[in-house]
């Protein structure tokens, strides 16, 4: 049976780097699909994504296993995307703004509309239902990667389910059903 995150990060923090490159094959693609989804962009993506796993490295000494590994390794990418968006850059590149959801709903993608629709939520909405739909935290973890508490992280992701709900309706009969 193969060891768990948690464990892993222990042996990475007690100087077992190896450890940390299993870490790093097993979050590699989650991590990134969910810094993509944030930022909309696939090379900020990219560098947040190593921005993440080299600040999760350099953190290892300060690592207590008081939850999973998952929900503070998603702290760390949120953080990385939040400064992101704070500062338009990942090394020194300006980040390009998203499309309208408009934009894209003009041209009939359904899966460009979802994305857009994603990026036109407000920063702590889409955070919020990216780390609890696509990451699949609970809203225990939720809350502290999120910086509040799991009863706020509920409503942010619930507010996000209800504002994606309202943008992609052109898409979507009243029952929540594609139309023909």
């Amino acid at each position: 049976m193969p060891d768990s995150d948690e464990a892993l990060m222990l042996r990475c923090r007690d100087g077992d780097a190896a450890a940390f490159g299993v870490l790093v094959a097993r979050h590699h693609g989650p991590v990134f699909r969910y810094l993509l989804r944030v930022t909309g962009d696939r090379e900020a993506a990219s560098d947040l994504l190593q921005d993440t796993f080299v600040a999760a490295y350099e953190a290892r000494e300060a690592y207590v296993p008081s939850g999973r590994f998952t929900g503070w390794l998603y702290t760390i990418a949120t953080n990385k995307a939040r400064n992101h968006r704070r500062h338009g850059t990942v090394a020194g590149v300006p980040a390009d703004p998203p499309r309208s959801v408009e934009q894209v709903a003009a041209g009939g993608e359904l899966r460009g509309a979802v994305r857009e629709a994603v990026l036109a939520l407000g920063d702590g909405d889409r955070e919020a239902i990216l780390l609890r739909e696509i990451a699949g935290l609970s809203y225990e973890e939720l809350g502290p990667a999120l910086g509040c508490t799991p009863g706020a992280a509920r409503v942010r992701a619930h507010r996000a389910r209800v504002r994606l709900r309202e943008l992609l309706a052109p898409y979507f009969g009243t029952s929540g059903e594609e139309r023909p």
